[in-house]
């Protein structure tokens, strides 16, 4: 059963960094690069609203 899990766990794993690494056919531009590019002003906003 513990094998099966992890086999199931690992594949899952597989399939969403597939997901996040796949680039897109019109902009060539994969949801990873989507987050790093947004990451700075995700940041910013955290710390705005750490600050009220």
């Amino acid at each position: 059963m513990g094998l099966l899990k992890k086999v199931i766990i690992g594949a899952a794993l597989f399939g969403a960094y597939k997901y996040v690494t796949n680039k897109d056919k019109l902009t060539g531009r994969s949801v990873l690069d989507d987050i790093k590019d947004n990451a700075p002003k995700w940041v910013e906003k955290v710390k705005n609203l750490k600050t009220y």
